[in-house]
């Protein structure tokens, strides 16, 4: 049904599919037309084909003047979650093998703690969008809480990015890996913590010749939180994810940072009671300066890099040591 405001200054079209309440909403232009998503209640996501034309006519260029006949219904319809769709984020991607072929992303979370992904393979014969297939990617557990907002940024530079946040009060980042004419996985990268709960997010990529790229992130909740990512750290931390082995050298300066006393500082009891002899000559300093020693180190709280090398061995650790001590 068309629709006016009172000044008469945009006129649309009201279109209704399940009748459950929609909750977010994305557009992308194809070619000629103007393909858009919709999220609701239900966790349902429909995909709507408008006419991509406007037609200009007696000074309205409102929806009601796209050129071509209006959907009744959309064209495509698919099951994103078990509860509603609290936001999406599309994109599309050429395929290689023709350049009249591309791919869809459709990327949305929800209360459910899933990211969903549904892929569209689409081709165009005679400027109408065809479509050949579809598959459903899901990320179960993909976080500790229900999710909120999603951002999905494709880059043929680097890798494809799916940001996401929620009332976990994090920001998380996702990898895209995409097969042609295949399944799309979802692999965690990176996560950031948030002084907010992430209720609606928005970032894009700042290059500046001579400078590393950096991600700027707009994350709302109890207000706006803006971040700024160095790039090269989030490709490393990429990088790392796609590992089979890692290799970590470390010295005493590791141990240092939470705070115990390197070789070079030690006091010149220890040095002296390094020598076993000690305990013959002074056995009540010498059990009095280990025992403390040794009290030191068990009491002392490892800093957060122990933690870091420990999630991403898996607590699967082979250590080397190369002197005696």
């Amino acid at each position: 049904s068309e629709l006016g405001n009172s000044r008469g200054t945009t006129i649309g079209n009201l279109f209704s599919d399940s009748g459950r309440p929609v909750l977010c909403i994305d557009l992308l232009r194809c070619y000629d037309r103007i393909l858009a998503f919709v999220g609701t209640t239900s966790g349902d996501i429909s995909v709507w084909n408008f006419p991509g034309t406007v037609a200009v006519k007696d000074g309205n260029c409102g929806l009601n003047c796209l050129k071509g006949v209006m959907p009744h219904r959309p064209i495509f319809v698919f099951k994103a979650h078990h509860a509603g769709v609290n936001d999406l984020s599309v994109g599309s991607s050429p395929m290689s093998s023709t350049p009249m072929n591309f791919c869809i992303y459709i990327c949305s979370v929800s209360d459910d703690q899933t990211i969903s992904i549904c892929t569209l393979y689409i081709s165009v014969y005679s400027s109408q969008l065809c479509l050949k297939r579809s598959c459903l990617t899901v990320l179960q557990c993909a976080s500790d809480s229900p999710l909120n907002s999603i951002k999905l940024v494709l880059d043929q530079s680097t890798f494809h990015q799916i940001y996401v946040s929620g009332h976990d009060e994090q920001i998380s980042l996702f990898k895209l890996v995409t097969i042609e004419d295949g399944q799309p996985q979802i692999k965690f990268v990176s996560s950031s913590p948030l002084g907010t709960d992430g209720s609606c997010l928005a970032c894009f990529h700042f290059t500046k010749q001579g400078m590393p790229s950096r991600l700027i992130a707009a994350v709302g909740g109890e207000g706006v939180e803006i971040l700024s990512l160095d790039f090269d750290i989030i490709h490393a931390a990429k990088v790392l994810t796609e590992a089979n082995y890692l290799l970590i050298t470390a010295g005493a300066g590791f141990s240092a940072d939470s705070g115990l006393i390197t070789y070079e500082d030690m006091p010149v009891e220890y040095r002296d009671f390094c020598d076993p002899s000690s305990l013959i000559d002074e056995p009540v300093k010498f059990q009095q300066f280990w025992i403390e020693f040794s009290r030191t180190y068990l009491y002392t709280t490892p800093h957060r890099g122990y933690n870091i090398l420990d999630e991403w061995c898996k607590r699967t650790i082979s250590s080397l040591r190369s002197n005696i001590e």
